[in-house]
């Protein structure tokens, strides 16, 4: 399989993906807004009968249906296209990730395709172009992510074997699973930090979406491409259960965005740059979720979470639903670790090849 096609469809249609998820604060109606960020993971309960019916050519066929998501958009059937597009996106870029996730440094260059992705999506949000094109431009970014899609093939049996394991639901009944669905549920709020947490508290402090906005999510993109690498070989060094301090503090600091000022670029900058540096480490854990074939549960899970802090934080007060967001994480991490540590070996130091 050649890596270069699973890292340039990651990197366009992550930055379709994220232009079309930060515009959808001001874009979308918050049913369709909740749609597009619940359903980018939720309509990963639909990958196994997916991965059954279109086997090896299951990229191709995510991107598509995302692809005539974008075309119904562009036909002002907004609804139907939010549901396409999400589904497309959440099948076709865990498979990328599944992939990915095999090695540490795949799990760090996914992350950069991802969040270049992000960083172009950030850079396009600061031009001043209408809606139809941004969709236009979108839609040309999944033309080019079909034809790398073309190219992604399984290469052995072996490989197709780990793959059915990690499109399966079946630990889900387990302790192990409930244990990375609650992960799956908490990296959810902190994916949404940046594209929902961040932005719903400045449109509440200014009324508006500050220029700057795009700006931060274009540098928080530059810091992981930047960082990635060198945090996850420092995190070989981690014990599993120490990784999972870093997801704890990292809900200590979106439950107090007030506290950090950011509804000040300077403010907004540190915030963000913290949440940023954290997630890089917090990365690993897909690592251990694919190995024991919990990838698809934490990935369905984190759209829950996903969804849960965009429906929260349209609906409570900013300063309030960050609070109570940052401490739902913080007992679900906890509660996490409690579940997992019975049943896991690895109480020496992390070395995964």
């Amino acid at each position: 399989m050649n890596q270069y096609f699973i890292y340039t469809a990651r990197l366009l249609s992550a930055c379709c993906f994220y232009l079309f998820l930060a515009k959808a604060n001001i874009w979308l109606d918050t049913t369709d807004n909740t749609i597009l960020a619940f359903g980018y993971r939720f309509f990963l309960i639909l990958a196994p009968l997916v991965f059954l019916i279109t086997n090896k050519w299951i990229t191709l066929i995510a991107f598509s249906i995302s692809t005539g998501g974008i075309v119904f958009w562009l036909s002002d059937n907004l609804f139907i296209g939010t549901i396409l597009l999400s589904l497309g996106m959440a099948i076709g870029g865990y498979v990328l990730k599944y992939h990915a996730s095999k090695t540490p440094i795949g799990v760090s260059n996914n992350r950069i395709a991802l969040n270049m992705g992000v960083f172009f999506s950030g850079l396009i949000i600061l031009l001043p172009i209408n809606n139809k094109s941004f969709m236009l431009l979108g839609l040309a970014f999944m033309v080019i992510t079909l034809l790398c899609s073309m190219y992604i093939r399984e290469k052995t049996q072996e490989d197709h074997k780990i793959q059915k394991l990690n499109f399966s639901f079946s630990q889900l009944l387990s302790i192990r699973g409930l244990a990375w669905a609650i992960v799956g549920f908490v990296m959810g709020i902190k994916l949404m930090s940046i594209m929902s947490i961040l932005p719903q508290y400045l449109i509440y402090e200014l009324g508006k979406l500050p220029w700057w906005y795009g700006l931060v999510i274009s540098l928080s993109s530059i810091v992981i491409v930047f960082l990635q690498i060198p945090i996850i070989h420092v995190m070989k060094r981690f014990n599993f259960f120490q990784t999972f301090i870093l997801l704890a503090i990292s809900m200590v600091f979106i439950a107090f965005p007030n506290l950090f000022y950011c509804e000040t670029i300077i403010g907004g900058l540190i915030w963000t740059f913290s949440l940023t540096v954290l997630e890089c480490g917090i990365s690993y854990l897909d690592i251990f979720s694919a190995k024991e074939g919990t990838l698809l549960i934490k990935e369905f899970f984190i759209g829950i979470g996903m969804a849960s802090t965009v429906f929260l934080m349209r609906n409570v007060d900013p300063a309030s639903a960050a609070f109570m967001l940052g401490l739902i994480g913080l007992i679900g991490t906890l509660l996490a670790v409690k579940l997992l540590k019975p049943q896991i070996i690895l109480q020496e130091k992390v070395a995964i090849s």
